[in-house]
């Protein structure tokens, strides 16, 4: 819908990005309703793990524009292009800063719906270099009260999202609730990790690994289930299960979570029911 721009607060002496309507939507009544769903749902969220909202308006040739903080830092992206595939510890520590955004999110009735390596800035805060910011709720849903008095319509048979990491339910036309944002984080963690999306080898190379915790596998299995109800039910829990691999790695393992962690398990024979079994 636009293009994000650096810019400095002449009365502050601030840098500040601005994302500008791009000049072909000016007046489309749809487009623009979007994209003040974007900025209402981006703005309502005060979290240190998702980019500040400052203004909005219109610019002197009419065209939408919304202020937010600038972040210094690049995408996982880009991250990813530069270094290839990621440490497992590194990838639970940024998925921690993910979870914690999306949580806030959720909790303010937003669904983000387009969690994604690109969707994730990484910036330096207090030092640490991995602090993630979630930003771009240009595909972002109000659910709840909200929903009902102020998300545009959706047109019918147009998905939202980007392939590979869209939830099945969102393939399947079905109504999205915030469970949506998981699948997909789960989505990027096998992303970071490998490389690859799971249905593009994803999975197998999970099963290469050997490095990983068994922990962490049964994570991102959980996950990536298919029915919504098996997963994680909320952002919290999710971080909350993140949080108990790095404790169960930090400490010497008992006898009982040894003999929990050599039952097997697998990248293959049916355990992992991605898009992939689905015949995508």
């Amino acid at each position: 819908m636009g293009e994000v721009v650096l810019a400095e607060h002449l009365s502050l002496g601030k840098r500040v990005a601005i994302k500008i309507m791009h000049p072909q939507y000016r007046g489309d009544a749809a487009t623009e309703e979007r994209f003040i769903l974007e900025t209402r749902a981006a703005a309502r969220i005060h979290h240190e793990n998702v980019v500040g909202i400052s203004d909005f308006g219109r610019t002197a040739d009419g065209r939408m524009f919304f202020v937010m903080e600038y972040l210094e830092g690049e995408d996982l992206a880009q991250t990813l292009r530069r270094e290839g595939p990621l440490p497992w510890k590194r990838v639970v520590h940024m998925t921690r800063h993910v979870c914690r955004g999306i949580a806030e999110a959720h909790r303010r009735g937003v669904i983000h719906r387009d969690v994604k390596p690109g969707n994730c800035i990484r910036v330096t805060v207090d030092g640490d270099p991995d602090f993630i910011k979630v930003v771009d709720f240009g595909l972002a849903k109000l659910f709840g009260a909200e929903e009902q008095r102020r998300a545009p319509q959706t047109v019918a048979g147009v998905l939202l999202g980007t392939p590979g990491y869209m939830a099945p339910e969102i393939e399947a036309g079905q109504r999205p609730d915030p469970r949506v944002d998981l699948y997909s984080t789960g989505v990027l963690m096998i992303r970071l990790l490998t490389g690859k999306l799971p249905d593009e080898g994803g999975i197998r190379a999970l099963g290469e690994m050997h490095e990983l915790p068994a922990a962490l596998l049964r994570l991102l299995y959980k996950a990536l289930r298919e029915d919504p109800d098996e997963r994680f039910q909320s952002a919290a829990a999710m971080e909350e299960a993140l949080d108990y691999v790095m404790q169960a790695t930090a400490r010497p393992p008992s006898l009982r979570s040894v003999e929990k962690a050599a039952r097997p398990v697998t990248a293959n024979g049916g355990q992992w029911r991605t898009g992939a079994a689905r015949g995508r």
